[in-house]
């Protein structure tokens, strides 16, 4: 679903049995992630009971600043379990390959952030069978 809560994002809700909620380590996702919940809670109460959280997914993490240290802090904390062990860190060849349209598997697909998507992959599959 888009980066919005829109009608889009409450259909996708509806019709899903399992969430993943990607959260930028950036102050200001941690009142989007705020209000995400808000409608995840509004679409199980009204539209789908079954609907979970299958994890919370740090992106846009960037070592070198405190900022993002202390956004995966507080996200860790809030969360704790539901966290992927995966963090997907800011890097140039992401956003190039946005911009060309490509997903980074196609764009540069031996470069760190492919790696740390297939890592996602894998981390998501060991997930699913284990439930």
């Amino acid at each position: 679903a888009p980066p919005s809560l829109g009608l889009l994002t409450v259909n996708a809700l509806a019709a899903a049995n399992e969430v993943l909620i990607p959260v930028q380590c950036h102050p200001l996702s941690l009142y989007g992630v705020k209000h995400l919940l808000q409608v995840i809670n509004t679409v199980r109460e009204e539209l789908n009971v079954d609907l979970s959280i299958l994890g919370v997914l740090l992106t846009m993490f960037d070592k070198r600043t405190r900022l993002s240290q202390d956004v995966a802090k507080k996200v860790r904390a809030t969360f704790k379990d539901l966290i992927f062990d995966t963090i997907i860190n800011q890097r140039i060849k992401l956003a190039e390959g946005a911009m060309q349209g490509l997903p980074i598997t196609a764009y540069a697909a031996s470069s760190d952030g492919a790696e740390e998507y297939r890592s996602l992959a894998r981390e998501l599959l060991k997930r699913e069978s284990q439930t």
